[in-house]
């Protein structure tokens, strides 16, 4: 067991993060939304259960929403504790520290907000093994230092993590760690998905996620119901899968599109779909069932990895907007089912949260175009201290301060302007979503809608014309920049950086536009400007993929950050945390003593 967690084992498992200009991100993470001083806090047991007000009318609603419906009243997915018991309670007079490292890595990381936790998860964990592989042996060990680390860094709200669920994490390290030292004795890698340490710790931190936020379990509620309402309303035609592969292709697609789930969330919910047994397994049928486990956990990979999961992410997406709308009224803490038997009140509801969602926009927009601003000026700083000015200072003897100037603004500048670009949905998109919900809650429609998702073919005359087409476009575009960065006395390497920058500036404006209309079931109004731009930055957007995609797997720096930084902070807080219990239990010992006269 010793021998598999490395630090060299750990060095696929994170991205490029460059991690300076700690004011700058103070100063941001106060302009962050937050009502108990972080983003993060996570406080689940202390919430009184949600019902579902009186019984509604089940004749009214579709099997997909009175089965939805039926499980949000049977059973309230909140974990429900004693107000008496024991809680896992943290020193917090240094703990701003740890949370001031999370909001660096949450300003720079890049990652979306959804995902942080759970990667906070399994970061933690990859490095308290790492520091101390005995810990492997002792999970109930592992299991408090990893809350403990949490609450540090304010994920979890303090004094409020039952002790009793330090049981259930113990539970997940042990079952997962067994089955890594199964497989690392019969294999190494799983076919197009990297290691199965990667797998399997990125899922165990998804079942860690969902013991510490309960909540999380009402999302598979709905994202079951949303994929047998798009089973019951849309016939995939033309298809050689299998009926049961169509539905699990779809159950995927939502999955990731609803709620945004990065890649180890996916496979943790297609396991407990397609191997429940898994999670009622007792500890002398671990051996018995790591096998099947493989067997099944090479499926999904299978599954997520095939070709045509991409098309049918891309057509399930489109109609993801309605639920993550009919999801807020769902989590709301006024709802009641009774809601869904008027039309009307259910309209307006629909009607009053798309408000709502809408104003959202703005303030996620700002925040979007800060974090990518503060990245790309963090990597651009690094680039001109490192390359381009040691560059101009050996080869011209002197630095070229128009160049410098054009690479730190432009960037910025450009990002900026993407961002006002955006428009909020109106009034034909919320009618829209309206339709979708009254669809889903009622069944207005009865004939279903064929889609295909055939590939059309890329061997014809046209599609080899628009290729050559858009080849000399990518050539004269990049021609015509580099002539006029040349006028401007660009260097080559100020110039490389210039189109590097460039191209992630317009793949990040790409990503931020894309997260903030999620809610956009039309589409935008397409005008001469709109495709002017779209045909200038599709070039660039290329490059930006490429370069992204090449950036991710230069990792050492990070790797370099959490292990000489990280661990070394969090190792220091451990010891002032036993120095203070220590001189608590020597105050308490002297009130203790009785005085004699």
């Amino acid at each position: 067991m010793n021998s598999y967690f490395n630090p060299w084992g750990l060095l696929d498992s994170s991205g490029l993060k460059m991690h300076l200009i700690f004011v700058w991100v103070y100063i941001i993470s106060m302009m962050e939304e937050n009502s108990s001083g972080s983003v993060f806090v996570t406080d689940n047991y202390q919430e009184e259960e949600k019902g579902s007000g009186s019984k509604v009318e089940s004749s009214l609603l579709t099997p997909e929403a009175r089965q939805l419906v039926g499980n949000l009243g049977q059973k309230s997915h909140r974990d429900i504790t004693n107000a008496q018991e024991a809680k896992v309670k943290v020193g917090s007079a240094l703990s701003s520290l740890a949370f001031f490292y999370e909001r660096v890595r949450y300003m720079v990381d890049y990652k979306g907000d959804h995902t942080l936790f759970r990667n906070a998860i399994e970061r933690v964990s990859k490095r308290l093994l790492w520091e101390n592989p005995a810990r492997a042996m002792d999970t109930q060990r592992l299991a408090e230092d990893l809350v403990k680390e949490l609450i540090w860094a304010r994920y979890i709200k303090n004094d409020t993590f039952p002790k009793s669920k330090l049981k259930d994490i113990s539970w997940v390290f042990e079952k997962y760690l067994k089955v890594l030292f199964f497989l690392s004795e019969r294999h190494s890698k799983m076919d197009g998905a990297g290691t199965w340490r990667d797998w399997v710790m990125g899922v165990a931190s998804s079942e860690i996620e969902e013991i510490v936020r309960p909540d999380l379990k009402r999302r598979v509620l709905l994202a079951d119901a949303v994929s047998g309402w798009f089973t019951r309303r849309f016939d995939w035609k033309d298809s050689d899968l299998e009926e049961e592969d169509k539905i699990l292709q779809v159950q995927t697609a939502v999955y990731r599109s609803l709620y945004k789930s990065d890649l180890a969330s996916v496979r943790y919910y297609l396991l407990k779909a397609i191997y429940p047994k898994w999670f009622e397994v007792d500890k002398d049928g671990i051996g018995e069932s790591t096998p099947e486990f493989v067997s099944v956990c090479e499926g999904i990979e299978k599954n997520i990895s095939a070709k045509v999961q991409v098309r049918i992410y891309r057509f399930v997406q489109k109609q993801v907007p309605s639920f993550l709308i009919l999801s807020e009224i769902l989590d709301g803490k006024d709802f009641d089912a009774n809601l869904l038997s008027s039309r009307e009140k259910l309209k307006e509801k629909v009607m009053e949260v798309c408000e709502e969602k809408y104003d959202e926009i703005k303030s996620r927009i700002s925040r979007g175009i800060v974090r990518s601003v503060i990245y790309i000026f963090v990597t651009k700083m690094l680039f001109a201290l490192l390359i381009e000015i040691p560059y101009d200072l050996v080869f011209d003897k002197a630095i070229r301060t128009v160049p410098v100037i054009i690479n730190l603004t432009f960037p910025p500048l450009l990002m900026w302007m993407l961002g006002v670009m955006i428009k909020r949905p109106n009034n034909k998109n919320t009618e829209k979503i309206v339709e979708t919900i009254e669809d889903f809650v009622y069944g207005d429609r009865q004939e279903k809608i064929e889609f295909s998702l055939v590939e059309k073919s890329k061997s014809g005359f046209m599609y080899k014309f628009f290729m050559y087409l858009y080849a000399a476009l990518f050539i004269a575009i990049f021609s015509f920049i580099s002539f006029v960065l040349y006028r401007l006395h660009f260097s080559a390497v100020s110039a490389l950086i210039f189109f590097g920058f460039l191209s992630l500036v317009l793949l990040f404006g790409f990503r931020v536009k894309h997260n903030s209309s999620e809610l956009n079931v039309v589409g935008e109004d397409e005008n001469l400007l709109t495709n002017f731009i779209s045909i200038v930055s599709m070039p660039f957007l290329n490059v930006g993929v490429w370069l992204s995609s090449q950036l991710s797997k230069i990792n050492f720096l990070i790797v370099i950050f959490d292990f000489l930084v990280e661990a070394p902070l969090k190792n220091i807080l451990s010891v002032l945390e036993e120095w203070g219990v220590f001189m608590k239990e020597k105050k308490e010992e002297i009130i203790e003593v009785p005085t004699s006269n």
